[in-house]
């Protein structure tokens, strides 16, 4: 004998089933129909070198402050990414 309870737990796990499934494929198509802007990889050892005047900095992983007075990097995040981005100044300064 199957209770209501049952059925509703039942049902909502299906559901969830169902749901990350479908998720799953759509980001499938998402990917077949993309702009193939991904085609480029980049790397750590990849990365660009720092623009004058640029106050923020992301390295294709990790966003960084830099010290404009003695153009250095100050601090990073330290995410964790498997792949890179293309490394570009976020945020200049006004001279």
């Amino acid at each position: 004998m199957v209770t209501k309870s049952g059925v509703i737990g039942l049902s909502i796990g299906l559901i969830v089933v169902f749901t990350a499934i479908s998720l799953a494929g759509n980001d499938k198509i998402l990917d077949e129909t993309s702009d193939n802007s991904k085609d480029e990889s980049y790397d750590l050892p990849s990365q660009s070198e720092i623009p004058e005047n640029c106050t923020v900095w992301f390295d294709g992983c990790n966003t960084c402050m830099i010290n404009l007075e003695n153009p250095e990097i100050m601090g990073c995040t330290k995410m964790a990414c498997f792949e890179y981005e293309q490394p570009m100044c976020i945020e200049f300064s006004i001279p």
